[in-house]
């Protein structure tokens, strides 16, 4: 097996919830991709520069650095957009995730994109479809985070909607493991979070914003990781 993550890989994508939410829901890319067009493009953060009067830098920073993710696919017979659009323009957010060819590599999730499409034909591919997803700011965390599915910890329910009362009682989240929850981070702070005995707990004060928000719980166990969205309504 290879210990890069190159390869053919599998991309899956998931439209996100109010406010940027976790997908509830995957799918895969379910075409063959245009050869060598899957690719995950940075561009470097704007350099500072605070110089002395000789022209010298006495101190040197940048900004956070901006990402690209995209891809094509030909257009065939019996084969439909995976994602719709508008003359490009797609509705909504998604999150997108990418296994290596092989999956033992960790490959990479992105938790909020911006998602458009081109048309294009040319005589060797015909008509393509080229998807470009924006790298937005996350909840939580890097724009682009390693992804492991074989790390993945199995957890039940996988997300959780909540009214806008506040909830001092709490709301559970079963975890799979055996060796004992490690940790778990809330990344907001009117939803808390605490563990015990493979359970945890989810409380939350009032929603008294209007609008609805969204928390992601971090849940690590047995060397595994997994990510609650926890979503609560504003009115």
């Amino acid at each position: 097996m290879s210990q890069l993550s190159w390869g053919n890989p599998t991309i899956e994508i998931g439209k996100c919830g109010a406010d940027g939410a976790a997908p509830t829901t995957w799918t895969k890319i379910p075409y063959p991709l245009v050869q060598d067009s899957a690719k995950l493009t940075p561009t470097k953060g704007d350099k500072q520069e605070a110089n002395t009067e000789d022209g010298d830098p006495e101190s040197v920073r940048y900004g956070k650095n901006k990402y690209t993710f995209e891809y094509e696919i030909r257009q065939a017979k019996g084969r439909t957009k995976p994602i719709a659009d508008n003359d490009g323009i797609v509705n909504g957010e998604y999150a997108m995730r990418l296994t290596p060819e092989d999956s033992d590599v960790p490959g990479i999730i992105i938790d909020r994109t911006n998602v458009s499409v081109e048309d294009s034909w040319d005589v060797k591919n015909g008509l393509k479809w080229k998807f470009t997803h924006d790298v937005l700011k996350p909840a939580s965390g890097n724009k682009v985070k390693e992804y492991n599915p074989n790390l993945i910890l199995s957890v039940t329910p996988s997300s959780l909607s909540l009214t806008k009362a506040a909830d001092a009682t709490g709301k559970n989240i079963n975890v799979s493991q055996s060796g004992g929850i490690t940790s778990v981070s809330s990344s907001q702070s009117w939803c808390s979070v605490s563990a015990s005995d493979g359970i945890v707990s989810v409380k939350v004060t009032a929603n008294d914003t209007g609008s609805d928000r969204s928390a992601a719980i971090v849940i690590v166990a047995d060397g595994k990781t997994a990510t609650v969205q926890v979503t609560q309504a504003g009115a």
